[in-house]
């Protein structure tokens, strides 16, 4: 693919991706709280906004954005899981009804 067929991919992908993800920001006071439709939409939020970085950060970087999002993302979940379970480096917490 070329530089400038990749660049208009690239583009396409981050505006289509902020798009569904507002799109989801919006629907998501119409479902109850604490439902699946709202955790499915809160998914899809950060999914979409994910998404949207990665593939701005494609355009200059290429697979170097892919190679560090995948080491942000694995490094945040295993902080997020060993906080959650242990209390460690956050201390004690969980989450309240108004998250969940």
């Amino acid at each position: 693919m070329s530089a400038t067929r990749s660049t208009s991919a690239a583009v396409k992908v981050s505006r289509s991706a902020v798009l569904v993800a507002l799109a989801a920001m919006v629907a998501t006071p119409l479902f109850s709280r604490g439902g699946p439709e709202r955790r499915a939409l809160a998914y899809v939020v950060v999914g979409g906004f994910f998404l949207a970085a990665l593939a701005a950060h494609w355009l200059v970087h290429h697979w170097r954005a892919v190679a560090a999002s995948g080491v942000v993302m694995t490094v945040s979940l295993a902080i997020e899981v060993i906080g959650s379970r242990s209390g460690v480096p956050f201390g004690d917490y969980d989450y309240g009804a108004a998250l969940q």
